[in-house]
């Protein structure tokens, strides 16, 4: 019979740690509370994306900004190796001088190499990164802007929330872990200035 004993102890002990740290993010989110010292203006918004073969969403994104509350931003559209429509659909869609789509055709494709060719093109004092089927509400801008109005405040990540949860029962169980993850646990981790990364993460442009 096999020792598997080595093996068994030392990862119940990481499984309670992690149990015990993520209990503990938990009682920090129902208490977590954040003050704001609004000592600056609201920053321009320099928002990323992009995209590869998404011609059917990519016109939405560009019709939620150009409703928003706040108007003090620019949208730049990283089109990467699409085999669809996705750039013309774009230039059809956009309308708006704030709006610039580029068409990249690199022989790297990729999410990251696309936003970095984007990157140097911005001219706002906060880069924000979206994914193209992203929705965000008409006030959206307005509320992230308040954060950046506090001088202390460098960097923000926005919550997410999906659409189709209902679906099927994969997006229910996702549209679970978007809620404990980003409702619970995330909110505790701010206690300690942790927790960003990914889509609708927002940070000031002098950092980067």
């Amino acid at each position: 019979m096999i020792d598997l004993s080595w093996y068994t102890i030392p990862s119940g002990i990481i499984i309670t740690l992690f149990g015990v740290m993520w209990y503990i993010l938990f009682l920090k989110s129902l208490f977590f509370k954040i003050k704001l010292k609004k000592d600056l203006l609201r920053p321009k918004f320099s928002i990323l994306t992009a995209c590869r073969n998404e011609e059917n969403v990519i016109a939405n994104l560009m019709n939620d900004l150009k409703n928003q509350t706040y108007q003090n931003w620019e949208l730049l559209i990283c089109v990467n190796n699409t085999t669809d429509r996705t750039y013309e659909r774009a230039i059809e869609s956009a309308g708006d001088s704030r709006i610039k789509v580029f068409n990249h055709n690199p022989d790297e494709i990729g999410k990251a190499p696309a936003l970095n060719y984007i990157l140097y093109k911005a001219r706002g004092d906060v880069i924000l990164e979206f994914d193209t089927d992203n929705r965000i509400k008409e006030n959206y801008l307005r509320k992230l802007g308040e954060y950046f109005m506090d001088s202390k405040v460098n960097a923000v990540q926005t919550t997410i929330k999906a659409l189709n949860n209902k679906k099927n029962f994969l997006t229910k169980m996702q549209d679970i872990e978007f809620i404990v993850f980003c409702k619970l646990f995330n909110k505790g981790r701010n206690k300690y200035g942790a927790g960003i990364g990914g889509t609708g993460f927002a940070i000031r442009t002098k950092l980067l």
